[in-house]
């Protein structure tokens, strides 16, 4: 995974939190989070068929982390965290933000998020936005010109971008998300717009999804 420029921010609204760069060591933690996100904050817009194989779709530590090191991801750590929600893992050796993965996000060179989640009790508390921030400065960092087309090739409930259609590599003119219908919201309070209703499958099980942009140039709110 590339290096990030970016040096680990506080959460607004959680001062023990901060942002920093994804490591290998944080390949459990973030799998943990992402099947607790699905299970207990989209149960109340999916089926329980639904959200089984969604959170179900991760595959290996291995897999899992290959996945978060092939793109450019940021998690939010917890210094504070000790009530039981979460355990604590344990960074590799150069960690100085050592606590509690309570989030994580992704993105590729094209501009396209591929995972945003969050702890459920660390829910509405600034934690999304913080590191959507993250995203936007390193997006910002890489220019504006080249926006890009999509051309995704996404896979529901895994979340993985198959193809890199529409990279340009002279910068990330634009965001893009498939957003859930529980995320939705929160991106649409971020300045993204929907562009298109999406019926992936898992299987043979269908979902809802939105296809949703904001142009780098985009107001955010706070």
């Amino acid at each position: 995974m590339a290096s990030h420029a970016l040096n680990p921010v506080s959460l607004p609204s959680r001062g023990s939190c901060r942002v920093r760069p994804y490591r290998p060591a944080d390949a459990a933690a973030t799998m943990a989070v992402f099947r607790d996100a699905v299970i207990h904050l989209a149960a109340a817009d999916y089926s329980a068929e639904q959200i089984a194989v969604w959170a179900g779709r991760t595959g290996t530590i291995e897999q899992w982390n290959a996945r978060r090191t092939a793109v450019h991801t940021w998690v939010a750590v917890d210094r504070g965290a000790a009530d039981g929600h979460l355990r604590r893992w344990d960074c590799d050796g150069d960690c100085t933000d050592s606590g509690a993965v309570v989030g994580f996000i992704d993105v590729d060179d094209s501009g396209y998020i591929d995972m945003l989640f969050v702890a459920p009790h660390c829910a509405r508390q600034g934690v999304a936005t913080a590191l959507l921030g993250a995203v936007e400065r390193f997006a910002a960092a890489r220019g504006t010109e080249g926006s890009a087309e999509d051309g995704t090739g996404y896979d529901a409930g895994r979340g993985i971008r198959r193809s890199a259609e529409g990279c340009t590599g002279e910068g990330i003119g634009e965001l893009r998300v498939h957003a859930s219908i529980t995320a939705r919201p929160f991106f649409e309070r971020h300045g993204f717009r929907v562009v298109a209703i999406r019926h992936p499958h898992i299987g043979r099980v269908a979902f809802v999804n939105y296809l949703m942009v904001r142009g780098m140039g985009g107001a955010r709110s706070r």
